[in-house]
């Protein structure tokens, strides 16, 4: 299966993402520290650091785990080909949000996944008209 195959949807995705009409349940305001892969940032929100998992979006995985292993079993892929895809996403995400970047998340009827982090849609908050979207 081609790299560009397994990339399409996910970016597909995001680019039809900020579309869709939002039912969120609350809004706050966060500061973005790092991108930690294609569908996780790490945030500073109410003085404290917080992960946040981008609602709709799931990427390869780029780290190692269980569900790298599990995506590689599922796909027919290796590993590396997996983590490979896995940087493409969180690259192309470092091209929509930066550290410093100011946010704004909005919660979905759940808040928090099985892991802790916040699980929210994400809307720049900078007023810079070309990245003023969804992520």
């Amino acid at each position: 299966m081609k790299t560009s195959t397994i990339l399409i949807p996910c970016f597909l995705a995001l680019l039809v993402w900020g579309s869709f009409p939002m039912h969120a349940c609350g809004a706050d305001s966060a500061l973005v520290s790092r991108v930690v892969d294609g569908d996780t940032l790490t945030i500073q929100i109410n003085g404290k650091a917080e992960k946040v998992r981008l609602v709709g979006v799931d990427t390869p995985e780029l780290h190692e785990s269980d569900k790298l292993h599990r995506d590689a079993q599922r796909s027919g892929q290796d590993t590396a080909t997996i983590q490979a895809l896995g940087r493409q996403a969180s690259d192309f995400v470092k091209t929509l949000v930066r550290s410093g970047d100011r946010i704004s998340l909005e919660y979905d009827q759940q808040q928090r996944d099985k892991y802790g982090r916040l699980l929210a849609f994400v809307r720049l908050a900078d007023g810079h008209a070309q990245r003023s979207h969804y992520l």
